[in-house]
Parts: C-alpha cells; structure tokens; sequence
C-alpha cells in the first residue's frame, strides 16, 4: 500500500511503500497528490520511502510507476528514495544522472535528511 506521508514540506510528495503495492495505489494515492502539487507548482519533488521488497509491486503498479515518470518527466525537481537496500540508494543515484531534476538515494535512518533534502 501506498500512504501519505504527513509530516513533510508543502513542496514535496512523500509516500511510504508497505506491503503490497498496486496500481490502484497510485491512481487513489499517489497521483491525486502529484496532481495537486503539479497544479500549485509546476515542479513536483518526490519522496518515497520504500518499506517494502520491491517484488511486492505488481505489474500494474510497475506500470503506473513509469507512467509516473514519463508523465513529470520534464516537471521533476527533486525525488529522493528512502530505503534499507544499499542497491536501491545506488541505482537512485546513478539512475538520475540520466533524468531532468535531482535524484538522490537515501537509507532509512536518514529519513528526515531526506525529508530536508528534498524541500530545499
């Protein structure tokens, strides 16, 4: 499931990643969000915080993840991934040298970094 994080600055989405993940999770959670933010700023940064292996995502929410992305590809300041997997953090990093906006990995006990990072 996909969650809103709360406690996090006005020009960032966080969410946090448990359990299963489904498209219907980005079409009720995520992009409403992405939305909003898009609509007020023109510029959406993203924070995920991945709670869960990423074989919990289903095809559908693989889907909805890269219509995610090419959807803001031009829109993204920043997105940071917040995860307990090293490998993660790594691909984060290398991944978004490629892509418009910054792209940083983070582990979880940088949380709040991440949460500063993301909305300065």
């Amino acid at each position: 499931m996909l969650e809103l994080i709360q406690e996090i600055p006005a020009t960032v989405v966080g969410v946090k990643a448990t359990g299963k993940i489904r498209k219907a999770d980005y079409k009720n959670v995520l992009w409403p969000a992405l939305k909003a933010l898009h609509d007020r700023n023109k510029k959406v940064s993203l924070l995920l915080q991945l709670e869960t292996p990423l074989k919990n995502y289903s095809l559908g929410a693989w889907v909805a993840d890269a219509h995610t992305g090419l959807k803001y590809f031009r829109h993204w300041r920043k997105v940071a991934i917040v995860s307990s997997s090293n490998g993660i953090r790594r691909f984060t990093n290398v991944v978004g040298k490629l892509a418009p906006g910054q792209y940083k990995g983070f582990y979880l006990q940088e949380l709040e970094k991440a949460k500063e990072w993301a909305g300065a």
